[in-house]
């Protein structure tokens, strides 16, 4: 009743043009924040002392309205009217409750950013151009719905409603299908809908809504999820570092030449294209240049070390280590 209601309700609000259209942004952002902030507080609380599940228990005990005369019918049309909340553990009924909740903020989650696109939408179709730029952002919307689908195929709606948050099951969960084509799947791939969205509306705040709402997707992912999987199942093992390495800019060392001659060369290359000299045919030929050079050169030399060892053979054939050659790969 409440999802059609709020749907009903933003569909009339879009069409009849009663409202600002920043309205619609701020709207998405509301549940947006109810979802990564909102849930990710009731998350991290129940991974640290079972917050949500001792309220549950207080309040299943004492008979709160809110459980009798909302969660208690809703949870039964999910499972089945003759389910019986006595009879199973207070943990899974604390976790069915919390369905509730993430059900209702997920909807809103999504329906609010699409009205909100819809309302920021700049498309026309008058080149060739625009065709191709509707066929990327319907593409890129399919392939966000396989991964979400094969996602939930793989973790059923234990892990995909956090049930290791609430209980443990016994057996090791299988992560194969679209878990082996990337890490955190749901999280990375799982949110290239936005900038399919994105590409449909040909609109600038669209994609920049997109890119902090992402953002703060794995954020949620770093800050809730990752500690909580650290400490069920142990940390992943990581790879160990090597000296104060500059990653992007981060651990910058103005001694260091290669940091320098980085820097530069980021800040040079910034100044150009703000002063406007190049034409845009030369911009978009550099962006396509810089995108071979990173999938196909870069590919190319990794997979010659990986099978030849060249990279490393050509420094210690001139009287340096390993070593060298990874630092100078890295640079």
């Amino acid at each position: 009743m409440i999802t059609a209601t709020s749907c009903t309700l933003a569909m009339a609000l879009l069409w009849t043009g009663r409202m600002p259209r920043i309205c619609f942004l701020l709207w998405f952002l509301v549940w947006r924040l109810a979802y990564n902030v909102g849930l990710g507080f009731v998350l991290r609380w129940q991974s640290e002392d079972e917050w949500f599940t001792d309220l549950m228990r207080r309040l299943f005990r004492m008979k709160h309205p809110l459980m009798e005369q909302w969660a208690k019918p809703a949870i039964r049309v999910k499972m089945d009217r003759d389910y019986s909340f006595h009879s199973m553990p207070v943990e899974y009924n604390a976790w069915l409750a919390f369905r509730l909740l993430v059900d209702l903020i997920l909807f809103h989650d999504g329906l609010c950013y699409f009205i909100f696109a819809m309302a920021y939408n700049e498309s026309t179709l008058t080149g060739w151009m625009d065709y191709v730029r509707v066929a990327m952002g319907m593409a890129l919307i399919v392939f966000n719905v396989w991964v979400k689908s094969d996602a939930h195929r793989v973790v059923k709606d234990y892990a995909w409603y956090w049930g290791d948050f609430f209980f443990q099951l016994d057996g090791a969960l299988t992560f194969d299908g679209v878990f082996e084509l990337a890490p955190h799947p749901m999280y990375s791939l799982g949110y290239v809908g936005y900038y399919g969205v994105s590409l449909l509306c040909a609109s600038y705040p669209v994609f920049f809504v997109s890119l902090a709402a992402h953002f703060l997707q794995l954020a949620f992912l770093s800050i809730v999820e990752t500690p909580h999987m650290d400490k069920i199942y142990g940390p992943s093992p990581s790879a160990p570092t090597t000296g104060t390495d500059m990653l992007l800019f981060w651990r910058f060392d103005i001694h260091r030449a290669t940091d320098v001659m980085t820097v530069l060369f980021v800040l040079s290359t910034i100044l150009v294209h703000a002063i406007g000299v190049l034409p845009t045919w030369l911009v978009l030929l550099e962006g396509v240049l810089w995108r071979l050079v990173y999938s196909g050169i870069v590919g190319l030399v990794l997979w010659h070390e990986d099978t030849q060892r060249s990279w490393t053979r050509h420094f210690i054939r001139w009287g340096y280590t390993p070593l060298d050659a990874f630092t100078n790969w890295k640079a």
